[in-house]
């Protein structure tokens, strides 16, 4: 319709549909990079959280054992004050091996409480995952895939219309793509030739 593809004019309205396509692009690559960043995120946080429990449950197998050991120093303590001699030196002997176990424990104890504390501050200074409303992944989509007219080609002057289109035919030939500039920026725009109904369309996506 133009004399070949080399000669299918540049119009305002071309170049305001090229770049409203590229306005598209960089949102639909806004919206992947928002949701890796919040799945990355998201498994972050789900380690630090798994972490921290296994530091919880740690502690909890400490405080049981040190307060067995405890006990258990105490009783030997408490039996060998009835005893005399050897029998005494050995229930007393087993009573400060218990004691000394009991402290290595406590040790350990204060020290996975003090990696909880921690842990737990690395928790609360972590970003929440991000979460993206219904409305705005809409407003995304339409801006990506906005929506269109169907029209069948055969109406008259279908191209000056201000809305999208979609147009609905058979493709018949596809020409090479061609760079063209688009404020300042090279854009490939491929050239069609789409038979719609008795008419052969010349279009330039």
């Amino acid at each position: 319709m133009h004399g070949g593809v080399t000669k299918v004019p540049l119009t305002r309205e071309l170049l305001t549909c090229v770049g409203a396509a590229r306005s598209r692009y960089r949102i639909f690559l806004d919206l992947e990079r928002t949701r890796k960043e919040s799945e990355m995120q998201s498994q972050k946080r789900k380690l630090a959280e798994d972490g921290l429990e296994q530091l919880k449950k740690r502690k909890t197998s400490l405080k049981e054992a040190s307060n067995c050991l405890a006990r258990e120093a105490d009783m030997l303590a408490e039996e060998a004050e009835g005893k005399a001699g050897s029998k005494m030196t050995q229930l007393l002997s087993k009573s400060n091996a218990l004691r000394r176990a009991y402290k290595d424990k406590m040790a350990e104890l204060r020290k996975i409480e003090a990696e909880i504390g921690a842990k737990g501050e690395e928790l609360s200074h972590m970003a929440a995952p991000i979460m993206i409303s219904e409305e705005q992944e809409k407003a995304a989509k339409d801006a990506l895939c906005p929506p269109s007219h169907p029209v069948s080609g055969e109406e008259d002057n279908i191209f000056s219309r201000a809305d999208y289109l979609t147009l609905q035919g058979q493709v018949e030939k596809i020409q090479v793509l061609r760079m063209a500039e688009v404020q300042g920026s090279p854009v490939p725009v491929p050239d069609l030739s789409i038979r719609c109904g008795q008419r052969l369309l010349e279009v330039s996506l």
